[in-house]
């Protein structure tokens, strides 16, 4: 029943960004019924409920949103309200088989979902999408001003990991030579140089550091991990 529940609700998210709203509320609707039914504790139902709703978020206020859940009896927290945004997911599978319009139309929704629900860390994954759409468009300066706002939105709530993705998407491959000024600890030129190196084996990092000491791990760390 479990499994049953979290396909359902991944469905729901898929019909919800391609605009089909009753599909998405039915789909949620099973999640919900079959999760009750698996007698397990899931907590991401949770932000599947959100979708039951979530159209009317748009052009919405916040507090009309909340409302609207506590008169359909939706009891989540707060800081989960503004949920659904698996469709993150679906925007990469876009990408990937080259969508690119109806990416850019999704992200552009999420991101003002991302602005009304103060959900930065989401927000931050959009702009990195949003920077690999207008990469795809051949809209260079453009993409690069999107992934700087990604790693910019990341690097002020410390989430490295975001910092990673953004980073990755905005090193261009067909170079060969990338830097890293201030490596310290070797964020983020020692993780970027682990992952360029299986996509891109001629690129080479050069990582800048003041600390002798620091300096002397990043060499211990790529020698030993046999970076280029």
């Amino acid at each position: 029943w479990l499994e049953l529940s979290v396909t359902y609700q991944n469905l729901a998210s898929i019909y919800y960004y391609n605009n089909e709203f009753t599909k998405a509320k039915d789909s949620t609707e099973k999640a919900i019924k079959f999760h009750k039914k698996s007698n397990k504790k899931f907590q991401y139902i949770e932000y599947a409920k959100p979708l039951l709703v979530f159209p009317l978020l748009i052009n919405k206020t916040e507090e009309d949103y909340k409302n609207k859940l506590k008169e359909l009896k939706i009891d989540i927290y707060d800081t989960n309200i503004e949920h659904g945004f698996y469709g993150i997911q679906y925007i990469e599978f876009l990408i990937s088989i080259n969508e690119v319009k109806k990416a850019k139309m999704i992200v552009l929704k999420c991101i003002k979902l991302c602005n009304q629900a103060n959900r930065q860390n989401d927000l931050s994954r959009c702009y990195r999408l949003l920077g690999k759409c207008e990469y795809l468009d051949k809209n260079y300066e453009q993409a690069k001003l999107f992934f700087n706002d990604a790693i910019k939105i990341a690097m002020e709530f410390e989430r490295y990991d975001l910092i990673i993705e953004a980073y990755i998407d905005l090193i261009d491959l067909n170079d060969t030579i990338c830097s890293d000024l201030g490596s310290g600890g070797g964020l983020p030129g020692i993780v970027l140089a682990i992952m360029i190196k299986n996509l891109n084996q001629r690129m080479k990092f050069k990582l800048y550091e003041k600390s002798h000491l620091k300096s002397i791990f990043l060499k211990n760390v790529s020698r030993k991990l046999n970076l280029n």
